[in-house]
């Protein structure tokens, strides 16, 4: 196997970095840190294998804290990626949750021409979205705000599932900012949607429509349809959702739940 090449540091401060990997391909693939509970710092520097396999660049955009990649040092890196070129290729994005987010707002700077972006937040100065108050509490408003920034003809997959509301609803402000972006619902997938697929190869699915010329939103949806079947997480999402309304389906999909091993993942604490 050849070797991979060296990383090249594209910004370096105390809060955030970029790393690029280049890479025979003319695309770049460019990824996302993404939320995580109890974060110290900087996560280790990460380089895909599938990507490399297939002769990608990559870079990888790392923050120090759960900020959203909003700090004294968003636009210094704005500036670092703006002068950035990958010799004339065509950079593409994937991000979750925290990391969509981080996609969208850096799509301008980076020059990228597709991203997949799954469960991705428009704000966190909203009245609906109530999940992370820390975060919101000192929620940089003119920094963050994604309509300053859009890319109308940005092209891609919005990944969600339109049974977690706050979801919903970023979706929808999202769409009317970044109208190219195609919708893909993915109905009780959670938060990030792709819980359901996480034990069914959903991240090399995932990572194989953010390499494509054209992301795809078809086999990501029946990856979905025949990974919910057997999904313990699913059906109690289901179950949660049908609630007083529908007892008779919330009893079958709990029941449906009790037969089923859970997948690591796709249950417990959604962030």
């Amino acid at each position: 196997m050849a070797e991979r090449p060296a990383p090249v540091t594209l910004f370096e401060g105390r809060r955030l970095r970029a790393t690029w990997f280049p890479g025979r391909s003319d695309r770049t693939i460019v990824t996302f840190d993404w939320r995580q509970e109890g974060r110290e710092g900087f996560a280790p520097l990460w380089h895909a294998t599938s990507f490399a396999r297939q002769g990608f660049g990559q870079v990888t955009i790392r923050t120090a804290a759960n900020d959203w990649f909003l700090n004294d040092e968003t636009e210094a890196l704005e500036g670092a990626l703006s002068r950035w070129s990958p010799h004339g290729g065509r950079v593409q994005m994937l991000g979750f949750s925290m990391g969509a987010y981080g996609a969208l707002r850096l799509a301008r700077a980076l020059g990228a021409r597709q991203v997949v972006a799954v469960s991705p937040q428009s704000g966190l100065e909203v009245a609906w979205d109530r999940r992370y108050p820390a975060e919101a509490a000192s929620w940089p408003v003119a920094l963050g705000h994604l309509g300053a920034r859009a890319v109308p003809g940005l092209r891609g997959l919005l990944v969600f599932d339109p049974f977690v509301p706050e979801d919903r609803c970023h979706a929808a402000r999202i769409l009317g900012w970044f109208p190219a972006l195609r919708p893909v619902r993915l109905g009780f997938g959670g938060h990030p949607a792709i819980r359901v697929l996480r034990g069914a190869g959903g991240m090399r699915l995932l990572q194989e429509q953010a390499g494509a010329r054209s992301a795809r939103a078809e086999p990501i949806l029946a990856a979905h349809r025949a990974a919910r079947r057997s999904s313990r997480g699913w059906w109690l999402r289901l179950a949660r959702q049908a609630g007083e309304r529908r007892p008779a389906l919330a009893a079958r999909a709990r029941e449906r739940a009790s037969t089923l091993a859970p997948h690591r993942g796709d249950e417990g604490p959604e962030g």
